[in-house]
């Protein structure tokens, strides 16, 4: 045994470059290793709080492309979302849909209050938002009914985007009235977020399609939903019920809550 740990010793001493790389590389590769554990595990673990804040029984839906032709029409056509889609999904599942909403978004609009601006996107929405999505009220409330009803010019800024807006003149920004592309908002609400929406602001949905003419368009449709108690149930009326009563058979894709969680056990098993 001692002439064993002579010889390694001997080797070592002969050897000293090489012994070095050797160290080198070994506590090179292991803390690659742990930098790479470190790294996946964070991201594990943002998409698990991120998707632990939205309600399991939400779905959104956006439209897509159909598969199949249709009376005459071929299959690759674009379908467009519309409020009769809305109208449609809360009309058709009673017994099925808690609240519905929807979303429609414009890019690139300048918002300013005194000398400061920011150019951000702005989302019209609808209160239902908040039950899907991982995002908070910091201060004041969010879009509510009545703002939708009667197309309020309200607005919802990130706390963030307060800060730049209100932050030199120590301003408080509920109450106070802002400037979006040469139409005036009154600031109700701040919100804050897991993730990095800042660059994102929130208006009533009707506000949103009456100003910027976006007609009766919309992006996504989102919606809790009830009485689904089996992965079966869930899979029945997102690929069968909701797609024949709303005649969009093929055309609209959509993934529920619980899938982008069960998408992030999968990431995890991984």
């Amino acid at each position: 045994m001692i002439d064993l740990w002579q010889e390694i010793y001997g080797t070592i001493k002969r050897n000293k470059l090489r012994t070095f790389l050797t160290g080198f590389a070994v506590a090179w590769g292991i803390f690659m290793l742990i930098v790479l554990l470190g790294a996946g595990n964070g991201i594990i673990h943002a998409f698990e709080q991120n998707a632990s804040e939205r309600a399991l029984n939400s779905i959104r839906l956006g439209g897509g492309w159909t598969t199949q032709s249709y009376e005459g029409l071929k299959e690759g056509r674009r379908i467009q979302l519309e409020n009769k889609d809305l109208a449609a999904t809360e009309k058709y599942f009673p017994d099925n849909i808690i609240t519905a909403g929807a979303t429609l978004r414009q890019g690139d609009v300048n918002i300013s209050f005194g000398q400061e601006y920011i150019n951000i996107s702005l989302m019209g929405v609808h209160p239902n938002y908040v039950e899907s999505e991982a995002i908070k009220t910091a201060s004041g409330r969010f879009i509510n009914r009545n703002d939708v009803k009667e197309r309020r010019k309200v607005i919802i800024l990130h706390k963030k985007s307060a800060e730049i807006l209100f932050g030199k003149s120590r301003t408080e920004p509920v109450g106070r009235f802002v400037n979006a592309g040469g139409v005036a908002y009154r600031v109700v609400g701040l919100y804050e977020d897991q993730g990095d929406q800042s660059s994102l602001a929130f208006i009533p949905f009707s506000t949103m399609q009456t100003i910027y003419n976006k007609g009766d368009k919309l992006n996504n449709i989102i919606f809790t939903t009830k009485n689904l108690t089996s992965e079966t149930a869930n899979e029945t009326f997102e690929k069968e019920e909701y797609p024949y009563k709303t005649g969009r058979q093929r055309a609209a894709g959509g993934v529920s809550a619980a899938e982008r969680r069960k998408g992030n056990g999968l990431l995890r098993a991984a």
